[in-house]
């Protein structure tokens, strides 16, 4: 870039006040200098301190570029040096985020852990008694938060077959009678299949697992490993509908944690021990559990 548009950027930054903050140095900058073609060469070696790429980052010399771009860069790599914040700064042609409240979930976390799923997390479609249940609600998916460790872990949710089929115990029926069209069998265990756990699953069970930040969560085992969250099952099917869930750290991935739903299904009201079980704030438990305690 010539000296000019180095001189002009340097007069721009010395004018603005050190404890500025990233949106009034956009605002200024942004304000003094708008988009007109110029030509950098990234060779700005001679400023304070630069924050420059890496050389397989840096783009080909001589390129032409507006000083609204030319400026984003000189933000991202150089603001701190001005400014004397001890990190980098943002650059200001892109749109950031909305700081995350701490704890607080991103539901929306492109799925990159397909190593994390085993065989028995897969569902196909399923023909029962003339239906066809789909399944793809109970398909794997990740959540992206800082559970207060200072970074964000994935935490990878995992179902298993125990969310639409029950024990061949509970059925009302003898083992004889149950046909065997009804039977699941994942190569794990073998269960009978439950319409109501599956109309359950499918009205709430992904909704109550991505808002478990916000929903109380009781113990539900004196182990302290294994929770529950429950939700009123409305007039459909009165009772309580309960999700049982563990949390473990993998140990195949750093900043990582699945969640695996054991179970979830229609009670009449909670067990004595359930209802008066102690509580847990979900950022509590899943930094307690990534940090092994």
């Amino acid at each position: 870039m010539g000296g000019v548009g180095v001189y002009a950027v340097m007069q721009i930054v010395n004018q603005i006040d050190h404890t500025a903050t990233d949106t009034d140095l956009s605002t200024v900058v942004l304000g003094s200098l708008y988009a007109s073609p110029v030509s950098c060469s990234r060779r700005v070696t001679h400023w304070p301190k630069p924050r420059l790429p890496a050389p397989n980052q840096r783009r080909a010399s001589k390129t032409t570029w507006t000083r609204l771009t030319f400026l984003s860069e000189f933000a991202r790599y150089c603001v701190c040096s001005f400014c004397r914040k001890p990190r980098k700064a943002l650059c200001l042609a892109e749109p950031q985020p909305a700081a995350k409240a701490a704890g607080a979930a991103n539901p929306t976390v492109a799925f990159e852990h397909a190593d994390a799923i085993e065989p028995r997390h897969r569902f196909p479609q399923i023909a029962f008694r003339g239906e066809t249940w789909d399944l793809r609600h109970l398909d794997a998916f990740a959540l992206r938060m800082d559970p207060a460790l200072g970074f964000e872990v994935d935490v990878v949710v995992l179902f298993t077959c125990h969310c639409f089929t029950h024990s061949i115990k509970r059925d009302v029926r003898a083992p004889v009678e149950i046909p065997p069209e009804e039977i699941y069998d994942d190569n794990v265990e073998r269960r009978v299949l439950s319409k109501e756990r599956y109309d359950l699953s499918r009205r709430f069970l992904p909704g109550l697992v991505k808002d478990l930040g916000n929903r109380t969560i009781q113990y539900a085992g004196e182990d302290s490993l294994n929770y529950f969250t429950a939700e009123d099952a409305g007039a459909d099917a009165p009772g309580t509908y309960a999700v049982f869930f563990e949390v473990k750290r993998d140990k195949r991935r750093k900043r990582r944690l699945l969640l695996y739903v054991q179970s979830a299904y229609r009670l009449e009201s909670l067990s004595h021990r359930l209802a008066k079980a102690g509580k847990v704030r979900f950022a509590t438990l899943l930094r307690k559990t990534y940090q092994g305690r």
